[in-house]
């Protein structure tokens, strides 16, 4: 007799399978997690990069590129997992991300006088799949 129920291995999935291998649902509270440790990740390009601009060297812009590319991977992964955790498309998650970073580039001429702006709306759409509801918590019966 076999069972469609998945298996204990199946179910424990650790956090690095959720959001490096785009396999699991991620929760409201990993993503919020997950965003910081992508802002280290950033951080670690940037302070890579920094020492570019240095005259006597000290900088890498491949480990920069490399530090930047795994912070992207590392977001498509957060996102992935929220919008299944969520029970909307991925593509919507995906959409959310392509718009963030978007719309700076789109308001390039107007960034000086408008920064507020650009970058509110910026942390809106970055941060948009950790404020959907979970799939879960909308099936409970209401009391």
């Amino acid at each position: 007799m076999t069972s469609d129920l998945p298996t204990p291995a199946e179910v424990k999935l650790s956090v690095f399978e959720r959001i490096l291998f785009f396999r699991g649902p991620v929760g409201k509270k990993l993503f919020f997690i997950g965003i910081a440790g992508e802002a280290a990740l950033i951080l670690v390009a940037f302070a890579a990069a920094s020492g570019l601009t240095n005259p006597t060297g000290g900088g890498s812009a491949f480990i920069a590129f490399i530090f930047l590319i795994a912070a992207l991977w590392w977001h498509f992964g957060l996102v992935t997992g929220r919008m299944r955790d969520a029970g909307a498309p991925v593509f919507l998650g995906i959409v959310l991300t392509i718009a963030a970073f978007a719309w700076p580039v789109l308001m390039l001429e107007f960034i000086e006088s408008l920064w507020p702006v650009v970058l509110g709306v910026f942390l809106l759409l970055y941060l948009a799949p950790g404020f959907f509801k979970s799939k879960a918590s909308a099936e409970l019966p209401k009391p």
